[in-house]
């Protein structure tokens, strides 16, 4: 959401779903657009990407693209554990509480398989928290 304070902001759905009512009416007050439609090519100039071609025939210029990956477990250890997975905005994510403990006795997690924002600051300190939380 703080992308739309840097100038005109457009989500590309690229044909996924449409986001809920709460999100779309957070959307319309920060005046962020939704295009529903597949993207079909990325067009550059010089280098630089100038130009999103949509299915359906029309484009959008554009300054500038931020790509928001979903996030995804690299394996399946915490399941097998039993560890609560939730859903975040951006994928799975390994439930803890604020010391980092997983809803399995002395099973902590840390960093980005806990967290949307994948951050290696907020990582280091998921990860200090969890030590300290252990002894």
């Amino acid at each position: 959401m703080l992308i739309a304070e840097w100038g005109a902001t457009t989500y590309f759905l690229n044909g996924g779903e449409m986001p809920d009512d709460s999100t779309l009416e957070q959307y319309n007050l920060r005046n962020i657009a939704i295009e529903p439609a597949l993207v079909k090519e990325f067009i550059s100039e010089n280098h630089h990407l100038t130009q999103i071609d949509l299915v359906g025939g029309h484009s959008q210029a554009i300054d500038a693209l931020f790509i928001l990956p979903p996030n995804v477990l690299n394996s399946d250890i915490a399941q097998q554990l039993g560890c609560e997975i939730e859903e975040g905005p951006l994928g799975a994510m390994i439930k803890v509480d604020e010391m980092k403990m997983t809803n399995i006795a002395d099973v902590y997690a840390a960093g980005d398989i806990i967290r949307s924002a994948h951050n290696v600051t907020f990582a280091t300190g998921d990860g200090v928290m969890a030590a300290m939380a252990m002894h």
